[in-house]
């Protein structure tokens, strides 16, 4: 009796990876096919199912071997990969590295095959678990990295489109848990994660984002001959050198005195973009909002070792897009559809400010002149006078205006008394205007 109490303890966990599963499906998950009722049941199914199969086992054993019996088989893999998950998270240590390679072996042969697709979403969901708990013990993590996980990423990059969430999901959790044995494959990698950066899903652009940062911290320190810290340096400056390009695409009739990039960088090998697409502006858009995002995080994350922060292109950046006014956009043309998009391309720029500010912290206190200029600059820009405001616009802009605004709390608080100063220094100038019409569009 004790023995069947334990097991069905040990089948609790089971059942949260299938609710699991199945939220993440109804939520909108990849794979959705709407037939949710159907895959309810069939999981429902396949939860009484493994539990009246472990109610009476008294031997781990047992249980691993009914595992792989149904590891075998197509037509019951599903149950086996839950079971796995099972057997992967409330295994004893000394179980677990017994193991490992042969379920890790399991696991990559179902990212392999055409099995369907929620099976393999479930393998790359173990995967992740079974890497994780792995890193951690030295003597297998060795093996792992050596013999596995190079043909591991492989098999992820070669994953159908329709699985690229999982496949981005179990790429990043090679590069966390076993970056130096990705090293060889980072060129891959790159081109990968930046052809899914104009993806038209924000779960798959977010993903690639996040993987993308942290290719320089691939290989072992000296990664096709570069080490970690001139690799994470050449990456920023690529993406500047592509996020100013980019920005002058899309506004250089309206620019009229832009701050150019003179740095090392050189543009990214993105696809290239057709000048005949009617949405071209749109795509340029999206395309500036990923490489923005990636720049800050990659400014915002926590790097093995010191790096440089080239702090003046950064800002050079940031005061060239913010210095584009709605107010010389042209309407004629594509001038419009540019004025639409303009506020999104200000709260990016924004956006990287802020990680500037937070990375680097009180070592910015040369800069706080520009920086103070930055957040009134904008906020007038973009506020709407109380005696011009168009009833039902009243919150006009209130995205631009929210960014802003909580740049500069994040600016004030990292900087300190210097930026303060200076904003007391601009009560009567532009900063006293900009924040009641500001108060008053929000």
């Amino acid at each position: 009796a004790a023995a069947a109490a334990a097991m069905a303890g040990r089948c609790r966990p089971l059942e949260r990876v299938c609710q699991l599963l199945l939220k993440r499906r109804l939520d909108g998950g990849p794979g959705l096919d709407g037939q949710q009722q159907q895959q309810q049941q069939l999981l429902a199914h396949i939860v009484r199912q493994l539990h009246g199969l472990t109610q009476n086992l008294s031997d781990l054993g047992t249980l691993i071997s009914i595992s792989n019996t149904r590891l075998a088989s197509v037509k019951t893999r599903f149950e086996g990969v839950c079971l796995l998950a099972l057997l992967v998270s409330d295994s004893p240590t000394d179980v677990f590295q017994d193991h490992c390679i042969s379920w890790l072996r399991a696991l990559q042969h179902i990212i392999q095959s055409h099995d369907p697709q929620p099976t393999v979403e479930l393998a790359v969901w173990v995967l992740r678990d079974l890497l994780r708990y792995s890193a951690q013990l030295p003597e297998l993590a060795r093996e792992v990295a050596m013999n596995h996980i190079p043909s591991l990423v492989a098999s992820l990059l070669a994953l159908k489109p329709e699985c690229q969430l999982a496949a981005m999901d179990g790429m990043k959790t090679c590069m966390t848990c076993y970056p130096r044995a990705c090293g060889s494959l980072r060129g891959k990698l790159a081109a990968y994660f930046l052809g899914k950066l104009d993806s038209a899903s924000p779960q798959v652009q977010e993903l690639a984002c996040q993987c993308y940062v942290l290719l320089p911290s691939l290989g072992t320190g000296f990664a096709q001959g570069m080490k970690y810290t001139e690799s994470w340096g050449q990456q920023v400056h690529c993406l500047l050198a592509t996020l100013h390009s980019l920005a002058g695409e899309m506004y250089a009739e309206t620019e009229t005195d832009p701050v150019c990039y003179e740095g090392p960088g050189v543009d990214l090998p993105l696809p290239l973009l057709s000048d005949t697409d009617p949405f071209l502006v749109l795509r340029l858009r999206q395309r500036f909002s990923a490489l923005s995002k990636c720049l800050s995080l990659i400014l915002g994350s926590d790097f093995p070792v010191p790096v440089k922060i080239p702090v003046q292109d950064v800002l050079n950046l940031v005061c060239r897009v913010l210095n584009i006014s709605p107010r010389s956009m042209s309407w004629i043309g594509e001038g419009p559809l540019k004025l639409l998009v303009l506020p999104t391309i200000h709260c990016d720029a924004l956006d990287i400010l802020s990680s500037l500010i937070t990375a680097c912290r009180k070592r910015l206190l040369r800069f706080a002149d520009i920086i103070c200029r930055l957040f009134p600059q904008v906020l007038t820009a973009w506020a709407s006078p109380r005696d011009t405001a168009v009833p039902g616009q009243e919150r006009a802009y209130r995205s631009v205006c929210g960014t802003g605004t909580g740049a500069r709390r994040g600016a004030v608080g990292n900087l300190g008394r210097a930026l303060r100063r200076c904003s007391t220094e601009k009560r009567h100038g532009r900063w006293k205007e900009a924040i009641p019409e500001w108060r008053h569009s929000w």
